[in-house]
């Protein structure tokens, strides 16, 4: 039995209008509902992150495979891989033709390296660690009393935030050097 990781629907229930003012329109949706479809948003960036990453789209632009042979492909676990595939496919991301057998779908296929437009590198960039790390600050950032918040990437850099700012990255000793005067 497989269970997806997240179900979204598929947004043709909700009604957004882009121009001066930005709104979403509710009114056939419960409030919680809509509300845990924002809350899960943070799931379907990170799957689609994995999937983008691993070059899943480019693997299954020759046509359908079997997710034992992805994995083998991208060096990771199958069933793993598996779960990630079918929370995609859950909202319409890739599609699962038989069992364990996946495809694109047209979103899948804008992310795959080689289209033009390609969504590849957008999806990268969302899902990658020191983007996600801003996001997962900005409580900080918002506080009144809040200073610079530093990030320490991967490499050592550090990454100086204020509200929605990034500041440029700094190196260690820059940034230590700094956060006792804060940043302008």
């Amino acid at each position: 039995m497989s269970i997806a990781v997240f179900e979204i629907e598929k947004p043709n229930y909700i009604s957004v209008t882009l121009g001066e003012q930005s709104s979403v329109s509710t009114e056939t949706t419960p409030p919680s509902a809509f509300l845990t479809q924002i809350m899960l948003g943070s799931l379907a960036t990170q799957a689609l992150y994995v999937a983008a990453k691993l070059g899943i789209a480019d693997l299954l632009a020759g046509g359908p495979k079997p997710v034992a042979e992805l994995a083998s492909a991208t060096n990771t676990d199958a069933a793993a891989l598996y779960r990630v595939l079918r929370a995609l496919a859950s909202v319409g991301v890739f599609t699962e033709q038989g069992s364990h057998v996946f495809a694109l779908t047209a979103p899948a296929a804008a992310l795959r390296s080689d289209v033009p437009n390609s969504m590849r590198d957008v999806a990268i960039f969302w899902g990658e660690e020191w983007h996600w790390n801003v996001w997962g600050k900005l409580i900080h950032s918002v506080h009144v009393d809040s200073e610079v918040t530093y990030l320490m990437l991967s490499d050592g850099t550090h990454v100086a935030i204020r509200g929605l700012v990034v500041v440029e990255p700094q190196q260690p000793a820059d940034a230590v050097a700094n956060s006792a005067v804060g940043a302008s």
